[in-house]
């Protein structure tokens, strides 16, 4: 009788040694450099003193798993904003940062950021107070901290998007100023028209109660001449 090697080695060290002999199947680590940003604005144009907001969107463009520590959302991305092509500072308080906890962003998921609300800009501190062209990009602040003991969180790896802010219209405001005086003398010129009337109603009703009075005394000296 032939005995196959395997089926020798399961009757001397069992079925379940075997098992635990097998190889595992290895899962890949990812790093924060596989973690791109997708950026959108709600709208193109702003005026002064328009909040714009932002809807961010973190891909993990690899097959590997990224562990990561989950933050606030201004925490998870930083915005550099420039206006003309010249780098904006935060000029208001940033929001803060809710609590972190620990997850692990799977091969190729998206993660919208505050569930793909829209989010003001002032959460990581910009608000437009001058008008120009600006534009957005975004570093996203991921690292696996089972790989990278120096993280890269200053390379853009995002889309870019830009927007207009515009300054208050001086005709429109001029336009403004304009009908304010243009409506004072209307008003001006209304009331004199309406004294007038009043005034010609007044002499006229003078006018009439004038001569029933004179009628009235006329026949009163009639009626004494006889």
């Amino acid at each position: 009788m032939r005995v196959s090697i395997r089926s020798l080695l399961v009757m001397l060290v069992g079925p379940t040694s075997l098992l635990a002999q097998q190889p595992t199947e290895r899962i890949e680590i990812g790093t924060g450099t596989d973690i791109h940003a997708r950026i959108e604005m709600h709208r193109s144009t702003y005026s002064l003193g328009d909040t714009a907001c932002v809807r961010v969107t973190l891909v993990n463009t690899s097959d590997r798993r990224v562990g990561y520590t989950e933050r606030g959302t201004a925490d998870m991305v930083h915005l550099v904003v420039k206006r003309n092509g010249q780098v904006v500072h935060p000029n208001v308080e940033p929001a803060g940062s809710a609590s972190a906890s620990i997850a692990n962003f799977q091969p190729r998921a998206a993660w919208p950021l505050a569930d793909g609300q829209w989010v003001p800009i002032t959460f990581w501190g910009y608000r437009l107070e001058e008008p120009g062209q600006y534009t957005i990009v975004g570093i996203p602040q991921i690292w696996s901290g089972y790989r990278e003991t120096k993280p890269d969180t200053t390379t853009v790896r995002s889309n870019e998007v830009a927007f207009t802010v515009k300054a208050q219209s001086v005709a429109h405001a001029s336009c403004n100023v304009a009908n304010v005086e243009v409506h004072k003398p209307r008003r001006a010129e209304a009331k004199a028209r309406a004294d007038s009337v009043l005034e010609a109603t007044r002499a006229k009703m003078g006018g009439v109660v004038q001569a029933k009075m004179e009628e009235d005394a006329k026949r009163k000296q009639g009626t004494t001449d006889k």
